[in-house]
């Protein structure tokens, strides 16, 4: 029951204030345009909308979801949350299935509880964007591979066609293949089923692959790290994604990569010579250098880089819990990050943050000055070299408050945003 509660403060700190606390950013107002253009010429998407490389795009099943939820809640901007909030509660659910399964049931709870209470997994939620869906597919894939791990040969379509689904949330999951293809080539699976698999991924993914030829090319030269860009911030985003694992301060960041790294290299030490016989020690310990490998050669890895291996260091953190700490040790360890994670709560922003309330401020002045007149939105501020400026988020909540938005009007409406940076 106790951990159940700390489990509650995890959802209630993925929600607090979001009203006014909404990161609503032109990334997000990019989706609810892209989701209303669907909606308005009755599209049903086969290819998704496109990344920051202009010529590639996610999988369509992300807008599948998104379209009638859009319609359900009449186009209100808030959706993106609650739909990131609703899976992120799902995504807890199915991991405690899964663990329970593969593991044990108090592997199970201490790595639900930790994942609820993470400062990392909260700040991911409340970003809302489709990277999110991660959190749900991550357990489901480790079950397939648990699975395959135990030669069971009905689920290798099941297990390609979950990875081939991970491309309409993002790409970072790749360097998961070679923990994939590792299982087979150890229990010696036959040509077809490397065929069942590839027609697994390829199914949710024809329309990328129709479109984005290219992608043949890209996937190559960044995993083998041929980008030309500089390798200078890769320890600035590594210690980020190891300290906002336990927390929010910016200050602390460092003992907590330094505890996360810490617990890598124990739980490395310790369960290394089991991998050939243990599907969860073989696939935290061979994930996590794959990922992180793949990282590094990448450089500079955005923070949602790392999401296929974001549980990775509290799973190992439960399975060494189970093995050395008490129960009551282990209830004082929930007790303290949750009291750590109230009492230092904060919501990281980057450079271009500016409250939700006040763009609505913003948004809503401008449709009234204008009184029906179309409108041509320039936006200057963080990001503005973007397309359209970085404005979308603006320009959809002009267009929700009554404005009517016109890209090739005379009537431009200039916002600086350099201005509205971190005011209420």
């Amino acid at each position: 029951m106790i951990n159940f509660l700390f489990i509650l403060v995890g959802i209630f700190l993925r929600q607090f204030n979001i009203n006014n606390d909404y990161y609503f950013t032109g990334e997000l107002g990019k989706e609810l345009i892209f989701t209303k253009h669907l909606i308005d010429n009755n599209i049903f998407p086969v290819i998704g909308m496109t990344t920051s490389h202009e010529w590639l795009s996610y999988g369509p099943i992300y807008y599948w979801i998104l379209i009638p939820l859009t319609k359900i809640f009449s186009f209100n901007p808030l959706v993106l949350f609650w739909l990131a909030f609703a899976v992120s509660i799902m995504g807890l659910v199915v991991n405690y299935k899964v663990i329970k399964e593969i593991a044990n049931q108090k592997i199970a709870i201490y790595s639900t509880v930790l994942i609820s209470l993470s400062p990392l997994f909260i700040w991911q939620t409340r970003l809302s964007k489709l990277h999110v869906f991660f959190f749900i597919l991550t357990p489901i894939l480790i079950y397939l591979l648990h699975k395959l791990w135990q030669a069971n040969c009905k689920y290798i379509f099941w297990t390609g066609l979950v990875f081939g689904i991970f491309f309409s949330f993002h790409f970072s999951q790749i360097p998961l293949i070679f923990v994939i293809l590792t299982i087979m080539l150890i229990k010696k699976y036959d040509f077809l089923s490397y065929l069942k698999l590839l027609i697994g991924i390829i199914i949710p993914n024809l329309g990328i692959i129709l479109k984005d030829i290219k992608i043949f090319l890209w996937l190559p030269y960044r995993s083998l790290g041929l980008s030309s860009e500089s390798s200078g911030q890769t320890l600035d985003y590594f210690n980020k994604f190891f300290g906002m694992q336990f927390f929010w301060d910016q200050k602390f960041w460092f003992l907590g990569s330094i505890f996360s790294i810490g617990i890598l290299i124990f739980y490395y030490k310790k369960y290394i010579k089991s991998v050939n016989n243990n599907f969860f020690n073989f696939y935290l310990i061979f994930s996590s250098l794959v990922v992180f490998g793949g990282l590094i050669l990448h450089k500079n890895p955005p923070i949602h880089y790392f999401l296929p291996i974001f549980p990775n260091v509290f799973y190992m953190l439960s399975i060494l819990m189970d093995k050395y700490f008490s129960n009551k040790q282990v209830i004082f360890i929930f007790l303290v990050f949750s009291i750590i994670n109230i009492w230092r709560y904060e919501m990281p922003t980057d450079i271009d943050y500016v409250s939700y309330k006040k763009q609505l401020e913003i948004s809503q002045k401008i449709v009234e000055e204008n009184k029906g007149n179309s409108i041509k939105i320039k936006r200057v501020g963080p990001y503005d070299y973007f397309p359209e400026n970085y404005s979308q988020n603006y320009k959809f909540l002009i267009w929700y408050l009554g404005g009517k938005i016109d890209d090739n009007s005379d009537n431009v409406v200039i916002i600086d945003d350099n201005e509205n940076i971190n005011t209420k």
